[in-house]
Order: structure tokens, then sequence, then C-alpha cells
């Protein structure tokens, strides 16, 4: 399986970039080239109904490289920090995953971990947006070194139901 590299222009769309494959790779460095995967165009995987969208996070940024950081009162309700760290509650923002349904927001975060279990979504539509390059906190300007992959890979779930 490669890295999803749509054409530069449809990134420049100011809409989401439809991703219907079961499974692909999305690359921190494509985003940051493309403008894909990004606030603007974030990526939507649109699988089928009755699946679930498991992610996972290959981190290839070191623990010392310095990145967008999320303080322990920048979450809003309903949202979850996955990958904190829990003595601290900081979090090198590696991506947010928002479900259809908009009820919550995950914020993905790099870590100590080369590869580990990022989120599985309920439902089988999801929008990743992914940190790349440059955030404006106020009037400073952070850049981020963070080189990742996000694999997302849908999972059938059979609902069983008992007849008695």
């Amino acid at each position: 399986m490669s890295v999803i590299s749509p054409e530069r222009q449809l990134c420049h769309a100011l809409r989401p970039v439809v991703l219907t494959n079961k499974t692909g790779y999305l690359s921190s460095v494509v985003s940051a080239d493309t403008g894909c995967g990004t606030g603007d165009s974030p990526w939507l995987i649109t699988l089928l109904p009755g699946q679930r969208i498991n992610i996972t996070l290959y981190d290839f940024t070191t623990q010392t490289d310095t990145g967008h950081v999320l303080g322990s009162n920048s979450t809003s309700a309903g949202s979850d920090v996955i990958g904190a760290d829990s003595q601290t509650r900081m979090c090198r923002v590696y991506a947010t995953v928002r479900e259809t349904n908009g009820a919550r927001a995950v914020t993905i975060c790099g870590g100590q971990l080369r590869q580990r279990p990022a989120y599985v979504t309920l439902g089988h539509v999801a929008e990743i947006r992914l940190s790349t390059a440059t955030t404006s906190i106020g009037d400073v300007t952070v850049t981020s070194h963070a080189t990742f992959l996000l694999k997302y890979e849908g999972l059938n779930f059979e609902v069983s139901a008992k007849c008695e």
C-alpha cells in the first residue's frame, strides 16, 4: 500500500478530499507539500456502512523535537486527547479526527512510541486534519518538525442478534 498523494490543485479547492479506499496511509510530508489533509482541505474517509475506521500512528519524530503543544486547558468539551503525556497533559498535536455526527473530536498526539494504535471510530465516516509546518498561537508561530504517517483501515463489525 502506498501513501495517498492526490493532485495539488485538488487540495486547494477548500473542501474535504474524499477517500473511499478501505486502507491507506496519510503522510504529514504530503500534507505539508500539497495542503491535502490540512484544515482547509481535510481528508474525509468514507467507508461502507457497518465498517469502523482503525487508525494507527507511525511516528518518525524523536521525543526531543518540538512542535505544536496543546495544554491541559485547551481541549474543548466533547473532545479527547490520545497519546498525551499523562503527567503534564502536554501534547505534540499530529492530527484531529472528527466523526460525521460531530459529537466528538479526538486529538492524536506524538509520543515516545514509533508505532501505536491511535483511534477506532464509532462510525464509517471520519474527517482527519493533519497538523503541518507552522501554527500560529497568538503572536507566536510554532514550526513543527513532526514526520509521521497515519494508516487507516476499514474494520467490519458483525452485529449478532439472538432469536429466541
